[in-house]
């Protein structure tokens, strides 16, 4: 993923986020039913966590 290819270059928490984005993915294709649920976890839930922290890591 690039998000982890990514982490190399910058922060390390966005290898941590690309390993969370590919976790949900093999979730979502074990129950293909439930992929808008996937879809906003992944790019809602965990961006908003991810924001969140970074914030408080580094903004704060």
């Amino acid at each position: 993923s690039a998000l982890i290819q990514g982490g190399s270059n910058t922060y390390d928490e966005i290898r941590y986020l690309g390993y969370c984005e590919i976790t949900l993915g093999l979730i979502a294709a074990l129950f293909p039913g439930y992929g808008l649920l996937a879809w906003a976890m992944g790019f809602g839930v965990l961006h908003i966590v991810y924001g969140a922290i970074m914030y408080n890591k580094y903004d704060k």
